[in-house]
């Protein structure tokens, strides 16, 4: 099977695409229903999409979001990755991943006169890892506490975003009756990881995660922030 990853207006998107994205979601995750699935696919920018090449069968896809908030010092921008998800068969593929990045580059390229985030919520340990694969300094991490400035980032960012789902005071965004959460099965695979201190991080600041809380981190989106596997995701030499 060949795919590809692409990056299309949100405004773009077919009926018949839609369904596909909501029935990819219905398999992966409980309590969602097609009418909270289109609110909040409405309020996104972009949708990245992994497609098998000849059928276009979609794969997996990640929503996204330029959101933007003021602090006292200025304006910051996040790219906010809201739903995704990705079939079974792709979990080793890069094609979603490398989409992704090249959005991300663009919007870096775009917004050199500004700071610009990552804005992740993770409700497993296998999207927590993303941080420390590819970024040197994110937060929250285990080995340094999140400095002030970038605690008031998460906390903007989350209460745009969240509203009174988001708990302030453990960076969290709480599962509430409108939330859909991975089914067990999904979260059993997605808990899978090598007992290392990220691990022990992510299930300890986030113990109800299997349960659909989900924690909230930034990573500045710079070229000198990212890793070396960061860069070669991304195609920067």
């Amino acid at each position: 099977m060949t795919v590809s990853g692409r990056t299309r207006p949100v405004q773009d998107l077919l009926l018949r695409e839609r369904e596909a994205m909501y029935a990819l979601m219905e398999e992966h995750y409980r309590g969602i229903s097609r009418a909270s699935f289109e609110r909040d696919l409405s309020d996104k920018d972009w949708v990245v999409e992994v497609v098998e090449e000849g059928s276009g069968t979609l794969l997996g896809f990640s929503t996204q979001k330029l959101l933007e908030i003021t602090l006292e010092d200025g304006e910051v921008r996040a790219l906010f990755s809201g739903d995704t998800i990705v079939a079974r068969s792709q979990w080793g593929s890069s094609a979603l991943l490398g989409a992704w990045s090249r959005l991300a580059l663009e919007l870096m390229d775009a917004h050199k006169a500004s700071e610009l985030y990552w804005f992740l919520i993770c409700q497993a340990v296998r999207t927590y890892r993303f941080l420390p694969a590819f970024f040197r300094d994110f937060f929250p991490r285990y080995d340094t506490a999140t400095p002030g400035r970038e605690r008031m980032i998460l906390d903007a960012l989350g209460r745009q975003q969240f509203s009174n789902a988001y708990d302030s005071n453990h960076g969290i965004v709480r599962v509430n009756p409108s939330s859909y959460v991975l089914r067990p099965n999904i979260m059993d695979i997605c808990s899978v990881s090598r007992p290392d201190p990220h691990h022990q991080f992510f299930v300890e600041r986030n113990p109800q995660y299997a349960k659909g809380d989900e924690l909230c981190c930034i990573a500045l989106l710079t070229r000198t922030n990212l890793t070396r596997a960061g860069r070669r995701v991304i195609g920067i030499n």
